[in-house]
């Protein structure tokens, strides 16, 4: 007969939540607000099937940015999202900035599913309304050091590179809802237009308490030319 004293059932594996609330500072940065739906396991099974989409989008005022980032399966079924606070200096309009840092929220919370659910390779479409923030993922590009917001540009190609994922790009229109009526759009607009009200409606939620929290320095980086060469709108 088993004791069930001298062999308890084996712990549960950590949680999503639990993954990122264990992260060092150089990756919680990025997160302010998170939203893990159902323990990102809807997110986890897209990775394997190659359904699986992240789109983020940016509001700037009064030099003070915050973006939100979705990641979603084939549909919007057990979503998850994340919000975040723009480290400075940011200039208003400074749309790549922005976006840079939305991207790196959901690729911090994409490292915690990732580990979560013992992903080993899988792929996502990286889905953005600014170009520039889309390079990162070409097979050729490495970061510059002299380039505009090589900080954070370095930490997003840095958590792209880690993770064991394959990428591919989406250049997604922004404010068309502006031109189109909303049974007209795509599913993409649709979702960029909601992060894009999401990331609004956080500047205003968030903007006292995180003036106090943003950070004052920028998030650590790697240095310049230590991966070498790759070869795989606000």
């Amino acid at each position: 007969v088993t004791n069930p004293i001298a062999n308890p059932p084996l712990p549960p594996a950590d949680t999503v939540q639990d993954i990122i609330n264990s992260f060092p500072p150089d990756l919680k940065w990025a997160i302010y607000k998170s939203n893990i739906s159902a323990n990102g396991i809807a997110i986890a099974a897209a990775l394997l099937t190659g359904d699986a989409i992240i789109l983020s989008d940016a509001s700037c005022k009064n030099q003070f940015g915050t973006s939100a980032v979705a990641l979603e399966g084939a549909t919007a079924v057990q979503r998850c999202l994340g919000i975040t606070i723009v480290p400075g200096p940011i200039q208003d309009g400074d749309s790549y900035r922005c976006e840079l840092t939305g991207l790196i929220c959901g690729f911090v919370i994409l490292k915690a599913i990732c580990q979560a659910h013992s992903i080993e390779s899988g792929s996502i479409k990286v889905i953005c309304d600014n170009i520039n923030t889309l390079r990162v993922f070409e097979p050729a590009f490495v970061p510059e050091p002299t380039a505009e917001s090589f900080d954070l540009v370095t930490s997003l190609y840095s958590l792209a590179k880690e993770l064991p994922l394959t990428y591919t790009t989406e250049h997604v229109k922004g404010h068309a809802i502006k031109h189109k009526p909303p049974s007209k759009l795509t599913r993409y607009e649709l979702l960029n237009d909601k992060m894009d009200n999401t990331a609004k409606g956080s500047g205003t939620t968030y903007l006292a308490p995180a003036i106090q929290w943003r950070p004052q320095s920028f998030p650590p980086t790697r240095k310049a030319g230590q991966y070498g060469t790759t070869t795989t709108n606000c």
